[in-house]
């Protein structure tokens, strides 16, 4: 029936509003700047249908209501949903939603909620169990088709309960408002848990408020959050005549029992307080958009706190800008330390075009973070009708643009601008060290970069000062990281020239905030190593001539080990330079082929191995013999070259053949 395109006029005055909840595991913005993202319009939207007049949104998929739109099998206002999926930054239509059994004038998507792969369509004006008695629909996705799971409607059911005037759910519980539900007076109202066991939804319990009054209208709007469940009863008279209240209701098992009333501490008389609710974890945010502030012109919210099993008042929110008719808190959404809340009849681009504002909180104060309005708004396109908050995402609702015809509606995406964000490892200001080089060689140490905001890191060049600046360098020049790749690296070497302490100054210059990273670089020059002795050992005999001759590289000046007995030379292989391989001995001056033993010891003088050297070459010149190591891996200090009685012999030099690293 056509002529129910009156009830949204209504609503929109306060008599009956929809309300869509923030899905509870909803991720809060990444960025304090939001820009316009996307506008989204369904491909068959006509005028009048009204589309974005409900939102939810969870991860990477939307669902948006147009509850007055038109089907040839189901008649004028049987309503529909739309479900829209995000690829990287872009959202399309994946579903067209309808109600199995739809008829003209249910208002199918009136309300909306989604949470993973399940969905909730609310139908308040369905006539199952009566005229307007109202339904709500669960759909569930299926790789990337949508399916109706089940129809749901009350138990106590009767005409004029419009059941299904709000919705919410979380994993397998759904709750359903059914503000007019008689059952403690007219329009006192209810809410409705229901289970999922399986593929079967039941009905768990039905919620009311212990002081359930006449008029009240509790369960006109709904919001789950794990155990907890917060239901707003705007028109409430505990305060003053519809000066509203919200209620926390918590399960236990399968129980459900009152936890807290909840009221503002200037409450008045017409404030509808609690005509939104927003709710998640220990943190609930209620709108009253018909709340008196002489500051601030028509409209609030508050933010309210648990503690234990208490919920005390946070903080008010208000608009920046006195106006009347504003609304603002027509509707609310929340996650961790940020909140929204709409005002569609704010005047700030056009008359009745509406505004969203976005609060962060920061310890326990909430600040005004930003005023959001269409920048190509037109009179009464009531921007902020419905509102959700997703992963890096605020969809806002405004089901009186003109986008297909008067009134078709649309629905705006916002997303924080796109800006990269760096980071690397070590981070900023840290010292990167790049080791110990001996000279003439060359260190290295990586300097990892991460792009953490959303959009391309440029990393653009970098500088080097400082007093050894021209002994590191840093590649490559540039660096590319689009958004959400892998880190990449810079590659930084020290080849120093000098043995003491080098140090530097790396500025890294890229496109992000925060612009330049600097670091500080240093690195350790080493005396250039070889295989050779070193010196010889104060243990060395003293009846051994020109024991210095044996040290470093064979130059063919020998030193002579006498034919006595216990003899030996010892020759010292130098700290870090200890030997961890077979030893090449240089040797010269033969008369007779000798073998004797060699010891390799320890830095304090402990043998850990011995082996042959046999010195059986009697040409002339220098010749070599091989020592095994068999001691590896164990490194070596000491190298003794015992004596053999009677036969003196000369060594040029001794090698080790690999050395410690």
């Amino acid at each position: 029936m056509r002529q129910k395109r009156g009830f949204i006029a209504r609503s929109m005055l306060g008599t009956l509003v929809a309300v869509t909840a923030l899905a509870g595991d909803a991720v809060p913005l990444g960025s304090p700047e939001l820009v316009h993202q996307q506008q989204l319009v369904a491909n068959d939207t006509s005028a009048y249908d009204l589309f974005g007049f409900s939102v939810s949104s969870n991860g990477d998929t939307l669902v948006v209501g147009a509850p007055y739109s038109d089907d040839s099998e189901h008649g004028s206002a049987s309503g529909s949903a739309y479900v829209f999926v995000r690829s990287g930054k872009t959202w399309s239509l994946q579903q067209k939603l309808t109600a199995f059994d739809g008829a003209s004038g249910d208002l199918f998507g009136y309300s909306v909620a989604i949470h993973g792969d399940t969905a909730v369509v609310g139908a308040p004006l369905d006539d199952d169990s009566g005229t307007d008695s109202g339904s709500a629909y669960v759909f569930v996705r299926r790789g990337t088709s949508w399916i109706q799971q089940q129809k749901i409607t009350a138990t106590e059911a009767i005409s004029g309960d419009v059941f299904g005037h709000a919705v919410t759910v979380q994993g397998d519980t759904a709750v359903i408002g059914a503000p007019h539900d008689g059952g403690s007076g007219p329009r006192s109202g209810a809410a409705y848990v229901f289970t999922r066991a399986g593929v079967n939804w039941t009905e768990q319990q039905k919620l009311s408020a212990r002081d359930a009054a006449e008029d009240a209208r509790f369960g006109l709007s709904v919001s789950l959050s794990g155990t907890t469940v917060l239901i707003g009863a705007p028109y409430d008279d505990g305060k003053g005549s519809d000066a509203g209240a919200a209620y926390l209701f918590v399960r236990n098992g399968t129980a459900w029992t009152e936890q807290r009333k909840i009221v503002p501490q200037d409450a008045v008389a017409d404030s509808l307080t609690g005509f939104s609710v927003a709710l998640n974890g220990d943190t609930a945010v209620l709108g009253a958009p018909f709340g008196s502030d002489k500051a601030h012109g028509p409209g609030s919210a508050y933010v309210f706190v648990r503690s234990g099993t208490s919920w005390n008042q946070q903080q008010k929110f208000t608009a920046d800008v006195n106006s009347e008719g504003n609304l603002f808190g027509y509707a609310v959404a929340l996650h961790g330390e940020q909140a929204v809340a709409t005002a569609p009849g704010d005047d700030a681009s056009a008359l009745n075009g509406g505004s969203v504002h976005v609060f962060t909180r920061s310890g326990s104060a909430w600040l005004p973070q930003q005023k959001l309005t269409i920048s190509a708004s037109a009179d009464n396109d009531r921007a902020g009708h419905a509102v959700a908050l997703g992963e890096e995402l605020l969809v806002v609702g405004s089901p009186g643009e003109d986008a297909s015809g008067t009134d078709s509606g649309t629905v705006h995406l916002f997303a924080p601008a796109a800006k990269p964000g760096y980071d690397s490892t070590p981070v900023p200001g840290a010292e990167l060290n790049a080791g110990s080089a001996t000279l003439g060689a060359s260190s290295t140490t990586l300097l990892t970069v991460r792009e953490t905001g959303n959009a391309t890191l440029e990393v653009t060049g970098y500088t080097l000062t400082g007093p050894h600046k021209a002994e590191f360098s840093v590649a490559p020049g540039t660096l590319t990281l689009p958004d959400g790749s892998a880190p990449q690296t810079l590659t930084v070497t020290c080849t120093p020239g000098g043995l003491t302490a080098r140090t530097a100054s790396l500025t890294v210059h890229h496109n992000a905030p925060g612009s330049p990273a600097i670091y500080s670089l240093t690195c350790k020059g080493l005396a250039p190593r070889d295989p050779y002795a070193d010196a010889v050992a104060p243990s060395t005999s003293s009846i051994v001539l020109n024991a210095d001759s044996a040290i470093g590289a064979p130059d063919g000046k020998p030193a002579t080990v006498v034919g006595v007995l216990n003899s030996a030379l010892v020759l010292d292989m130098g700290e870090g330079e200890e030997g961890t391989g077979d030893l090449k001995v240089y040797y010269q001056g033969l008369g007779l082929g000798i073998i004797t033993q060699v010891d390799f010891l320890k830095a304090d003088n402990t043998v850990i191995s011995s082996g042959a050297l046999r010195m059986l070459d009697l040409s002339f010149g220098t010749r070599t013999a091989t020592v095994t190591y068999s001691g590896a891996p164990t490194p070596y200090r000491y190298v003794r070259l015992r004596g053999v009685l009677a036969l003196p012999y000369k060594v040029d030099a001794i090698e080790a053949l690999s050395i410690v690293p």
